[in-house]
């Protein structure tokens, strides 16, 4: 986004004022997932600290919002499960850590659905713009935490199917962010995030054009 920033100015910031209630749109889902797909797990501490909700000032972090924005990754507040309450301790990771995923997949095929259909009831303009930042951001959203790179959902996936030692996660853990921010700054993050946002985007829209 920085690079759009110095290129245009004012289309940069234009293009920031549409992806920003995406993106809270999407993190707030996502979060929102996590919690919901706990509960049914078995872990009812996500309803007692108030984050089984879709208030976003529940879910949003103010610097993962902007570093969103910004660099094309970040993050929300991470919703803190008890997976000690789960009935099946894997089945629980992989399904709370696949719901986050999933509600933004959805929010992507949905922002689809409505910048596909808008153009017949003749409305353009801000609504169009906004459903095709919500398609775009949860797109990106959905890719990204695809990737196997601690803390992304990716990672808890596969620690879950194919558990390495505790030694080996806490390395990656603790250089997660780091890893993320290089892939990000070199360019390697946007285009891998690219080719599977794109993949997706373009399903979406083939899809929804039958109708």
């Amino acid at each position: 986004m920085i690079r759009y920033l110095i290129a245009d100015p004012i289309g940069g910031f234009i293009r920031l004022l549409y992806m920003f209630p995406a993106l809270v749109l999407g993190f707030t889902v996502h979060e929102f997932a996590h919690s919901f797909a706990a509960l049914k797990m078995g872990d009812t501490s996500q309803k007692e600290s108030g984050r089984l909700t879709l208030n976003p000032l529940k879910h949003i972090d103010t610097a993962g919002l902007v570093f969103f924005l910004l660099f094309g990754f970040g993050w929300a507040k991470p919703v803190e499960v008890n997976r000690f309450l789960y009935d099946d301790r894997k089945k629980g990771d992989i399904v709370v850590s696949l719901a986050g995923i999933a509600g933004n997949l959805i929010l992507c095929i949905l922002g689809a659905l409505l910048y596909s259909v808008i153009p017949r009831f003749g409305a353009f303009g801000i609504v169009s713009n906004l459903m095709y930042q919500v398609m775009n951001v949860n797109s990106n959203l959905f890719a990204l935490n695809l990737l196997p790179i601690p803390p992304l959902d990716g990672s808890k996936i596969i620690k879950a199917i194919a558990p390495a030692k505790d030694d080996i996660w806490v390395q990656l853990e603790r250089y997660g962010f780091i890893i993320l921010f290089v892939l990000s700054v070199s360019g390697i993050l946007g285009r891998v995030l690219g080719v599977i946002s794109s993949a997706l985007i373009y399903f979406s829209m083939f899809v929804w054009s039958f109708l």
